[in-house]
């Protein structure tokens, strides 16, 4: 975010200096720009993507010098580039889209025999996936962090570090399910101070259940 708004900032002060007026479509860009930069962590991205331009054509004015034409050359170049680009994104989009990585998809069973709606105490790093690959469940939190308050993600900062008070909130969220890293200090507490069950186990993740969910029968092998 800081190297983004000091592209903002270098364009900004470059065109307070110019003396011919600039376009009001060039600041309504650079507006977008400064809007996706302080939206969230990852639209800073986009917002540097609107910016770059901007600030490369700003420094061009810098330096006093015109735009040199471009060269057929240059344009073969640039267009064998764009292809090869998107024959690349051809190979390796539908590819990465059906199959995600980093997520416990071994534990897709065990998620989708729950009834629909039950309220998962969920990993921040898997919501996202959850809502798309289980949309019937109620994850606690996702990456969409701005649809949360401060105090929302303060607490669920407080159960996954077994802060003081932890199990109040978890208690507070009505989850009887949990998705989270087998080893994890929020886990490890359910199981061993709460009496939650694992459900589930896969390389790096457990579906861990509270004992209401097991029907007094224990804890199921895994």
């Amino acid at each position: 975010p800081a190297a983004g708004a000091l592209l903002i900032m270098l364009v900004v002060g470059t065109w307070s200096r110019a003396r011919e007026r600039t376009p009001w479509t060039r600041i309504l860009l650079l507006a977008l720009a400064a809007g996706w930069t302080v939206l969230a962590a990852r639209t800073v991205t986009l917002g540097a993507i609107i910016a770059v331009p901007l600030a490369a054509a700003a420094i061009q004015r810098w330096l006093d010098r015109p735009a040199d034409a471009r060269t057929r050359a240059e344009g073969t170049i640039l267009a064998g580039a764009a292809l090869a680009t998107l024959g690349v994104l051809a190979l390796v989009v539908p590819h990465t889209s059906s199959e995600p990585g980093g997520v416990p998809d071994e534990l897709g069973p065990q998620l989708a025999a729950l009834p629909p709606g039950t309220a998962v105490l969920n990993d921040y790093a898997v919501g996202g996936w959850l809502r798309w690959a289980h949309p019937d469940l109620d994850p606690l939190i996702d990456g969409l962090t701005e649809a949360y308050t401060i105090d929302e993600l303060e607490d669920y900062r407080r159960m996954t570090t077994v802060s003081r008070g932890w199990e109040d909130l978890v208690d507070e969220t009505g989850a009887e399910v949990a998705l989270l890293p087998k080893d994890s200090p929020l886990a490890v507490a359910l199981e061993e101070t709460r009496g939650w069950c694992v459900a589930g186990t896969g390389a790096d993740y457990a579906v861990i259940e509270a004992p209401t969910m097991t029907s007094g029968a224990g804890c199921r092998s895994t």
